[in-house]
């Protein structure tokens, strides 16, 4: 029944932040976790990546989904894709520290997005947006996303979440060295999450848009976050 309330909020959340976008409001799903599971598990220390091919352009962004996790310490530690809950998990056990990445690459060659024009903005860095929504993380956690081009110029911004749920929205403009980097031609996307000791946290979209929803709306998305990230938690850690 809490899961069932959680999820009706969720989803009612989520309709008011597509109404509440632009009139020309568009958007590029990079990945919303509802294909392609995965469980991996490594004992630390040591590292562990898996490569996915074939995944639906209407799940993904198209290439395959790189998936790798360093742990240092003593437990067997994880990142899952859920496609149940249409999500992605890292979980650290107590004492260790972990670092994971997550990584569209179409093998060296354009993903076949052109992020500006298929955005309405043009060049216009400053009205288009990388979006990330993070269910929960439980700890303090570095979040940087990267955007690499075919000419293997970096553009990257990292986003330090404190504990709770969070939705990142970051313009392209506010990316380092963004100047340099042609989005109409991105080779590759990568994410990497760091934290301290024992991070669990869950990801449950990240996109590219121009849509910039109104405060009150993200409010309403962040309560219901909060609510399913802290159900997850608990199913993730007996």
């Amino acid at each position: 029944m809490k899961r069932d309330l959680i999820r009706s909020l969720l989803s009612g959340a989520a309709i008011l932040l597509v109404a509440s976008g632009l009139a020309t409001a568009s958007t590029i799903v990079v990945d919303n976790f509802s294909a392609n599971p995965v469980d991996m598990f490594v004992k630390a220390p040591g590292t562990l990546s898996i490569t996915q091919t074939g995944i639906s352009t209407s799940n993904t962004i198209g290439g395959s989904r790189i998936l790798s996790l360093t742990v240092l310490g003593r437990q067997t530690d994880s990142i899952v894709v859920d496609t149940s809950y249409k999500d992605l998990s890292m979980n650290i056990g107590s004492g260790d520290q972990g670092t994971g990445i997550i990584r569209y690459d179409n093998n060296g060659t354009s993903l076949g997005e052109h992020f500006y024009d298929l955005l309405g903005g043009g060049a216009n860095a400053a009205t288009s947006y990388f979006r990330a929504i993070v269910k929960f993380s439980d700890h303090q956690l570095q979040f940087t996303t990267t955007f690499t081009d075919s000419a293997n110029h970096n553009a990257a911004f990292t986003s330090s979440l404190l504990q709770g749920s969070s939705v990142i929205l970051q313009s392209f403009d506010s990316f380092s060295n963004s100047a340099a980097v042609n989005f109409n031609d991105i080779r590759s996307i990568t994410i990497r999450l760091d934290g301290p000791q024992a991070q669990d946290v869950t990801i449950g979209l990240l996109e590219v848009t121009n849509e910039v929803p109104e405060p009150r709306t993200m409010a309403l998305f962040g309560s219901a976050l909060v609510g399913l990230g802290l159900i997850r938690r608990k199913r993730n850690r007996p």
